[in-house]
């Protein structure tokens, strides 16, 4: 489901962003005429980015999973993560969008 939610913005976060959100705009990430970016613009960016730290690039909506996988590992409350998802059921987040790590796995199989 596409739609736009509020999500929080993490403290750290937020002391390097709040300059940019008392500009009158809508929108945190502007082109110079401030207007939104459009997806495959903001995607070139963040490709951009990738390569200048020396990351493996990754899709926009792949920060999704991880945001999600990150969330189910920290053992957020299940309605607060389908909220910030934005899907109605957790099992479509737990299915689709919650991958397992490694070091997940290997304690798992040192379990048995």
């Amino acid at each position: 489901m596409n739609g736009i939610r509020t999500i929080p913005i993490h403290d750290k976060l937020l002391s390097l962003i709040s300059n940019r959100m008392y500009k009158g705009n809508e929108y945190l990430f502007t082109t110079l005429d401030n207007k939104h970016y459009k997806y495959d613009s903001f995607d070139n960016h963040f490709r951009i980015l990738c390569k200048d730290l020396k990351l493996k690039y990754h899709t926009l909506h792949d920060t999704r999973h991880t945001f999600a996988t990150l969330l189910v590992n920290a053992k957020v409350n299940k309605e607060v993560i389908i909220k910030m998802i934005g899907h109605k059921r957790y099992k479509t987040t737990l299915d689709i969008y919650v991958h397992k790590n490694y070091d997940d796995m290997k304690r798992a199989i040192n379990q048995i």
